[in-house]
């Protein structure tokens, strides 16, 4: 179970396994065979996450809690309610990483009810850390 924590527009979820674990895991449902390449369609019940952009950023020297991996996308509940969002993994200790998400542009957002946002965001991030848990048990 993932304990969802969050400060203004942004949630994390922190997440049992080595941040390389996850990252891994993370890679490899991204690159795998069930998504082709472009936009990753990552379902939420009536919901849904189009990834549009995958990143591995490069960690400046001296910097001790750097994104691992970086996704942008889309949170779509119906067609009239779009935000982009950014999806991060992070380190948080030896044993643990952290998934963040947070809305990029303006907060609140204008075309989508605040609270609409926090159901899709958190939503986003049990699917995530359940996907990242499922992939590395399959892998160890």
């Amino acid at each position: 179970m993932l304990f969802i924590t969050g400060r203004g527009p942004y949630l994390a979820a922190r997440v049992p396994l080595p941040a390389t674990w996850a990252a891994r895991a993370l890679d490899d449902m991204r690159f795998g065979a069930a998504h082709p390449a472009g936009a990753w369609h990552v379902p939420l019940g009536a919901s849904r996450l189009i990834v549009t952009s995958y990143a591995q950023p490069i960690c400046p020297p001296g910097v001790l809690a750097w994104p691992v991996r970086q996704l942008t996308g889309v949170l779509q509940t119906q067609p009239l309610y779009r935000l982009r969002v950014e999806v991060e993994l992070v380190p948080w200790s030896a044993t643990s990483c952290e998934l963040g998400i947070r809305p990029l542009g303006k907060w609140p957002p204008r075309l989508m009810p605040t609270m609409r946002y926090y159901e899709l965001a958190e939503a986003a991030l049990v699917e995530f850390g359940g996907m990242v848990l499922g992939a590395r048990a399959r892998v160890a």
